[in-house]
């Protein structure tokens, strides 16, 4: 039932997919700019020095305000916040409801998609931006000095296995973006769902720009791999505030908000 689900939510949203994929182009082309001026501003740039595919890739995926506090937060809630209020305003519901033998597994199956969704952004998203940097001309191989690979130079750690967790933390941080998006779309509609999530990325960054300490508790925080402690003055300064925190908040909220979003879904009149 999933890939039904699956490969219809492809055919009825691939003008949406079309669009997502040309914003996060030009997001990519925004990006060089803003990542470059961050590392340069931050001093971690050798003079005469060319940053990579990488240092721009995993400083993009680490970059708060306008791509991790707004932009993908905002595209993943558009792609995801009429999975299931799509079906019931076109009656669909009707016909596949009763393929099911309840409704906790019509949502379950949803909840799949959502998971399939976010490794598809995931993708999309590094796909199309790395294909954007190379078209542009930026290196693909040469030294790299994003400070999560300093970091990790310094303390022999393996950059394989970050990169690995930096993608993996921001799958976790979209899937529980688009159960956020799910649940307040059921329980009002699709755009108050974006909406809310518009709402929580400027609040975010407005704590980001206070420098409040309030900010890990917070949603969008937990999927930024390089606001961990170890990574201060670029992390944030709360000792707890680590890999262990941050996904478990996550876990937690995916299970709450899915918890939630079955119990609103019963009590609907379809």
């Amino acid at each position: 039932m999933i890939n039904f689900e699956f490969y219809q939510w492809i055919r009825a949203n691939w003008i949406k997919l079309t669009i997502v994929s040309i914003i996060i182009f030009l997001a990519a082309l925004f990006a060089k700019n803003q990542v470059y001026m961050f590392m340069n501003l931050s001093e971690l740039i050798p003079d005469g020095a060319i940053l990579t595919v990488v240092d721009y890739l995993f400083g993009m995926l680490n970059a708060p305000q306008f791509f991790m506090f707004f932009i993908f937060p905002v595209l993943f809630s558009l792609l995801t916040s009429d999975l299931i209020v799509a079906d019931i305003n076109n009656n669909f519901i009707s016909y596949i409801l009763p393929r099911y033998s309840n409704r906790k597994d019509y949502l379950i199956t949803k909840y799949k998609l959502i998971v399939f969704l976010a490794i598809l952004f995931t993708f999309m998203t590094i796909g199309i931006s790395i294909i954007t940097w190379i078209i542009i001309g930026v290196p693909v191989r040469g030294e790299i000095y994003h400070y999560i690979f300093l970091e990790a130079e310094y303390n022999d750690r393996s950059i394989f296995i970050i990169s690995f967790n930096i993608i993996l933390r921001f799958i976790i941080g979209l899937i529980m973006i688009g159960f956020i998006s799910v649940f307040f779309s059921i329980l009002f509609n699709r755009i108050v769902a974006v909406g809310f999530i518009v709402i929580l990325g400027y609040l975010h960054n407005a704590f980001y720009v206070t420098t409040s300490l309030g900010i890990i508790t917070l949603p969008f925080t937990q999927y930024i791999y390089g606001l961990q402690y170890m990574y201060s003055p670029f992390g944030i300064p709360i000792h707890f505030f680590n890999s262990l925190y941050s996904i478990t908040y996550m876990i937690i909220m995916i299970i709450v908000i899915g918890i939630f979003t079955l119990n609103s879904f019963k009590k609907l009149e379809l």
